[in-house]
């Protein structure tokens, strides 16, 4: 049953044989003439002292409903006709005129009540049209079943694409026992803003593989019956993008561990390369000098303590790297900034050394001790120092220029900033400086400055960037004396 036929059976008493008499052309005129006949005799044999002709627009109406305007006019002549048949001869009148005026507005009456009737149905008819148009346009499947006997009483046409036999209690019982429902008990009761408040379930379909968002509510249907309306909509493509948007993310946080790992490792096996380098030489030394007639025994010892240096730097390079992919609890310490710039320097020596770089060393006098971690800390410098260099790397050799110093700022904050005189970096790129995997440097994954950041924004300090008078790239970032603060 559609919505137009339950609406125009709403229409009259909730009677059995009025929803049998409107479902039917004929049967709607078989009871219009039989009530038009009725109406007559009664006319009749009450003398039309109580003018029953009023009551044949009952009649007329029926027909018009069921049968459309031919019917009901066809009604309208027989009523008309059987008023005049049987009154005629026993007329009030004292004229014939006004015998045939009133059975013109009798007629008359009839005809206009029949079109009214007929344009009412009809716009009730497009009203209809229209709204079932638009449900069976929409990509969900909608169907309103009776609460007590579970009888469908509406389905739009996706619901019946959905369900593979006819839609009826049974095929639509028997499709939603093919359903999974996810977290069945975690109904979810959303408030529209009207009276109905719809629950939402997820549910599978274990024959085709679609997922569904299922909602229901109790409604009051067109003949006030108490029915539940559902509606599927089908989600599977939201479901796919939603595992392929994890999927992406799980990807791309494999391949920044893998970015970061392939970076710690190009970074260990460079600093590592410089103290290997330093002991072969040292100890190449040595051997010519034992090679000698007369071997200079001090010289020896000098060059293989150097050596002995140079193992332990490397050891402390591996302990420090070491130190800095280990997850752990931050190690706060009460620490000199001074001596954390001088470490790093000390593992960058070799490299300012062989790029011919002048560099200049400015540390604040009686610095402060405050909490931070050590290992993370001298990271920081030792990226920002390795940046610079790599920067004046194709300046000519009395253009390299890198400096590094620290501060003590008001309010008690430690500020270390380094300074290089290389070609600098451009506008459109500041903005994307601590952007992950963005880098300047043709060889560089673009990690080193957001790692910088993260750690030093970590002890509640800042790193920032500019140019110097001098037209210098500067690095700077502060420690304030709290910095314990953010890990506490």
């Amino acid at each position: 049953m559609n919505i137009s036929q339950t609406r125009i059976r709403g229409f009259f008493p909730a009677n059995p044989l009025w929803h049998w008499a409107v479902g039917s052309k004929l049967h709607g005129a078989l009871v219009a003439f039989a009530l038009v006949a009725l109406i007559a005799v009664l006319d009749y044999r009450t003398g039309y002292e109580i003018r029953l002709a009023i009551l044949y627009m009952l009649p007329i109406a029926l027909a018009t409903w069921s049968g459309g305007m031919l019917s009901g006019l066809s009604v309208s002549v027989a009523a008309v006709a059987c008023w005049g048949i049987s009154f005629s001869p026993n007329h009030i009148y004292s004229r014939e005129m006004f015998y045939y005026w009133e059975g013109f507005l009798l007629a008359a009456t009839f005809v206009i009540f029949v079109m009214l009737l007929h344009r009412l149905r009809g716009a009730l008819a497009q009203a209809d049209a229209r709204f079932l148009q638009v449900l069976n346009g929409l990509s969900a499947g909608i169907y309103v079943a009776n609460r007590t006997d579970g009888n469908v009483l509406y389905a739009n046409q996706y619901c019946a694409e959905m369900v593979p036999a006819e839609v009826n209690a049974q095929s639509v019982a028997a499709f939603e026992s093919r359903l999974t429902f996810i977290d069945a008990g975690r109904q979810r009761n959303v408030s529209t803003g009207t009276a109905a408040q719809f629950t939402y379930q997820e549910a599978r379909d274990e024959q085709t593989g679609h997922w569904y968002l299922i909602q229901s509510t109790p409604i009051r249907w067109v003949n006030n019956e108490n029915v539940t309306l559902r509606i599927f909509m089908d989600i599977t493509e939201q479901k796919q993008a939603l595992a392929l948007k994890r999927q992406h993310e799980e990807m791309v946080h494999n391949t920044a561990r893998s970015s970061v790992l392939t970076e710690i490792a190009s970074m260990l096996g460079h600093e590592i390369n410089q103290p290997l380098m330093a002991i072969a030489t040292y100890n190449n030394a040595s051997i010519m000098l034992l090679s000698k007639s007369e071997p200079e025994i001090d010289e020896v010892i000098a060059a293989l303590e150097k050596c002995r240096v140079q193992a332990i730097r490397a050891s402390h390079i591996v302990d420090r790297t070491r130190s800095f992919l280990t997850r752990r609890a931050p190690s706060l310490e009460h620490c000199n900034i001074n001596d954390i710039v001088v470490q790093a320097v000390q593992a960058l020596e070799i490299e300012l050394q062989n790029a011919a770089i002048s560099f200049e060393i400015d540390l604040a006098d009686n610095a402060l001790e405050i909490m931070f971690d050590r290992t993370l800390i001298e990271q920081v410098v030792v990226n920002l120092l390795r940046n610079a260099i790599d920067a004046v790397q194709d300046m000519r050799s009395t253009a390299r220029k890198v400096s590094i110093s620290t501060t003590i700022e008001p309010g008690t904050a430690i500020a270390v900033c380094v300074k290089d005189s290389g070609p600098g970096i451009s506008e459109a790129d500041e903005a994307r400086l601590y952007t992950p995997f963005f880098s300047t440097k043709s060889q560089g994954l673009g990690l080193g400055l957001c790692i910088c950041r993260s750690i030093v924004e970590a002890h509640a300090g800042q790193l920032t960037y500019f140019r110097t008078a001098e037209n210098e790239t500067a690095f700077r970032f502060t420690l304030p004396h709290l910095a314990v603060s953010r890990y506490a």
